[in-house]
């Protein structure tokens, strides 16, 4: 295997151009991303694409998504959570093996006004289409269409909304909604097609690449998706003398690191629930009995707050497999539902509950009052309707202490007021079926958490 790996590793290296060089790193030393180089960010960004950890763009910036990504595939694959460069090895491995016959490439086309990474053992520049800014790539077996476009959002959101209207039976389809930022991507099952549209505001102008693959290699198309740029593209290759090159033609085998000590984790402290895979929502008084919440042995970032809605958004936990389901049922007086608590050891604290009245002088929009009966930690806690789905959050997190515990007063809020905050927070909450996804809808249950403080 060590042959055979450094015979491909030569065999990559010569059809990805090299750059300068870098200084020698401590390959066996705790990863450090401020290490590499942005070619070589971008490089990596691509592998982890074709392993489908990775669906941001390959912009060649160590950002939250390429670190979950990488952080995904060394618990998956080699179950670490903590790391070193060394460690890589077998991703790099892996890609060599797989796609080093093939060989990847940056093309630029058009006089350089765009420029993606396509395999180059499977695709060839063809003809260009009459307009200027449109492409096509034509192989034995496939073909690729790219164009670009410049618009206001009115005709950018027409061409987004006609793509979806054409295909709503498609199974396939992922979407994202921002202010600087739309995609929309389907799978045509009839005519095997897979069509992706991605629109940037940049000075105003939404900037909008359309790609279409025909038939579709399901694996490789975040990896080429994600590479397309306006303008000249960063080769797509390791950097000569840098930390992938050093990985590539050091040891194989790397000596033991030492772990670190385990952080204390202190006892619940309140609950979540992932709305995606890496975002957990719950209430904004969390951080009244605990400033650092972690998750496990993972400390929680704060992504966003709402203190009128009493919500907060935290992030750098452990990428989840499952999301939970939003529902639409609103709390109106007297509706019932359950009131789900996380526990230790996967257990959960289950408890029915009534919603008493809405619509206070002293209660935000979406706000309501809960009779409950109470449980420490429940601030963050799910409320659950009849189908599982997600229907509202306590924020109060009321306790009443002594063995007579009673109905308490909890403070909620609905899921309409929850698909408002999200929306404002730029997150996709929306859980669907996707190349672009290694996740799906799952009961809700499954995507509670329970979290701890120091």
């Amino acid at each position: 295997m060590t042959l055979l790996f450094r015979c491909l590793s030569a065999l990559v290296l010569l059809l990805l151009p090299l750059t300068a060089s870098a200084q020698q790193v401590n390959l066996r030393g705790p990863f450090n991303a401020n290490a590499m180089s942005s070619q070589d960010i971008r490089f990596l960004q691509g592998v982890l694409a074709l392993t489908e950890d990775y669906d941001g763009l390959m912009n060649g910036r160590f950002n939250d998504r390429t670190r979950q990504a990488l952080d995904a595939y060394m618990r998956r694959e080699l179950g670490l959570d903590r790391y070193s460069f060394a460690d890589m090895r077998p991703l790099l491995e892996q890609f060599i093996e797989s796609e080093g016959p093939i060989g990847w490439k940056t093309v630029e086309w058009i006089e350089d006004e765009m420029s993606l990474v396509l395999p180059a053992g499977l695709l060839t520049e063809g003809s260009t289409q009459n307009n200027d800014a449109a492409a096509v790539l034509e192989g034995p077996d496939t073909s690729l269409r790219v164009a670009f476009t410049d618009q206001g959002f009115d005709k950018m959101r027409d061409q987004h909304d006609r793509l979806l209207s054409n295909t709503a039976s498609s199974p396939e389809a992922y979407t994202l909604r921002r202010d600087d930022r739309w995609v929309t991507a389907i799978l045509h099952e009839r005519d095997n097609q897979y069509v992706y549209l991605r629109s940037d505001r940049i000075d105003g102008i939404y900037q909008t690449v359309r790609l279409r693959v025909d038939p579709p290699e399901q694996h490789r198309l975040q990896m080429i998706a994600s590479s397309i740029a306006r303008g000249p593209g960063m080769p797509f290759s390791v950097t000569e003398g840098g930390v992938l090159w050093q990985i590539i033609n050091g040891s194989p085998e790397p000596a033991p690191v030492e772990p670190e000590p385990r952080p204390r984790v202190g006892p619940a402290v309140g609950s979540g629930v992932y709305i995606n895979s890496t975002d957990i929502l719950t209430g904004a008084r969390l951080l009244d009995y605990c400033p650092e919440p972690r998750l496990g042995e993972r400390r929680l970032r704060r992504v966003a707050v709402n203190d009128e809605l009493g919500l907060m958004l935290l992030s750098n936990g452990p990428r989840s497999e499952a999301w939970a389901p939003i529902g639409s049922e609103r709390l109106n007086h007297g509706a019932r539902m359950r009131m789900l608590v996380p526990g230790a050891n996967d257990s959960l604290t289950e408890r029915p509950a009534q919603v008493l009245t809405r619509g206070n002088d002293w209660l935000a929009p979406g706000q309501a009052r809960l009779e409950v009966q109470s449980v420490p930690g429940s601030v963050g806690a799910a409320l659950a309707d009849d189908r599982g789905h997600l229907v509202g959050l306590t924020l109060s997190g009321r306790e009443i202490e002594g063995p007579d515990v009673g109905n308490g007063r909890e403070i909620v809020i609905g899921a309409e007021a929850i698909g408002g905050f999200l929306s404002s927070a730029g997150v996709l909450y929306e859980p669907r079926f996707s190349g672009f996804s290694r996740t799906a809808p799952a009961p809700l249950q499954e995507a509670l958490v329970s979290i701890q403080c120091d």
